[in-house]
């Protein structure tokens, strides 16, 4: 590249070799700041500006406890049972009858669990019957208990590059790693090593908006309402007076009682919902009545290790 000299870029050119490729097509509203210039312009409502709440489109029909908030509006208020007042599961009717293990769930409350071999709980090697002999590699894991070990080169244990043999000559910058260490380097223009905007020749003359983003400074912006902006229920004119439950949706903002479940009526178990399936050891508590046990292998109950599958050999 020696003997030639790169000239300014210049952002205005449209040929030969001061122009800049690919550069970005801005909008008009880059250059005016014109808020009608902008595309995809909101589509905003007639709520939007006068701020109406008789002019939001789908408003709720709202019930008659909506606006008291009185128990006594509601409709179908049902009949309280004693478990329904105190949610205490002995007010149930028809509880079943729990084994031990259906309330502790501890395998020592199991009826005829199977007698398990040391190795079964304890889990460790030792606790195996019958261990082989091993040889003094598969105590220590060193290299040098390995019989027959092959003779190594020095690069091998040391991994210094100075240990090798027939190096190639490298040039300067293959160890420097630095440009100035290249040779045939390129005249390069300021925006080339500075990479700012600022170094850049014939920049457009652009708007507040198109480095800024931002909607305040767009001029000609439309007047809105408060709740164009806002988006709150208090920034509408013209709100129905509601009843605090109306808006809040809970069960303590009602006057006067609870709703209810069936089993707030009816007191019984079976009027619960959502009951748990019980298996048969849940009441009985005896490991046979367990179903999915797991298939113990036999070095579980025998505990040697010539019950074990897989030896190593």
């Amino acid at each position: 590249m020696s003997g030639y000299t790169q000239l300014p870029s210049d952002w205005a050119a449209v040929s030969g070799v001061t122009q800049i490729l690919n550069k970005p097509t801005l909008s008009t509203v880059s250059a005016t700041g014109q808020y009608n210039d902008l595309l995809g312009l909101p589509l905003i409502s007639t709520s939007g500006h006068p701020g109406l709440y008789s002019d939001l489109i789908g408003q709720p029909v709202i019930s008659t406890v909506g606006h008291t908030g009185n128990y006594t509006d509601l409709l179908g208020q049902p009949v309280i049972s004693t478990v329904g007042h105190s949610g205490l599961y002995s007010d149930l009717i028809g509880q079943p009858a729990f084994s031990t293990v259906g309330h502790s769930g501890l395998y020592s409350d199991l009826v005829g669990a199977p007698a398990l071999a040391p190795v079964a709980t304890a889990g460790t090697y030792a606790s195996l019957y019958g261990l082989p002999v091993i040889s003094t590699i598969g105590h220590t894991g060193k290299y040098s208990d390995v019989i027959g070990a092959p003779v190594l080169g020095t690069v091998a244990t040391s991994n210094n590059y100075g240990d090798l043999n027939n190096l190639p000559a490298l040039a300067p910058v293959a160890t420097a790693g630095t440009y100035s260490s290249l040779t045939g380097q390129p005249n390069l223009a300021p925006v080339a090593t500075a990479g700012t905007y600022a170094s850049l020749t014939g920049q457009p003359n652009l708007a507040t908006i198109a480095t800024s983003g931002k909607y305040t400074d767009l001029s000609n912006t439309p007047a809105l309402a408060p709740v164009a902006t806002a988006g709150t229920f208090a920034s509408l004119t013209g709100q129905p007076n509601l009843a605090t439950v109306a808006t809040s949706g809970k069960y303590t903002d009602l006057t006067n009682a609870p709703a209810l479940a069936p089993v707030a009526t009816a007191g019984t178990y079976a009027s619960l919902t959502g009951q748990p399936n019980l298996a048969t050891v849940a009441t009985s508590g005896k490991y046979t009545d367990l179903t999915n046990t797991p298939a113990l292998a036999p070095v579980a109950t025998a505990g040697t290790y010539a019950s074990l599958t897989g030896q190593p050999t």
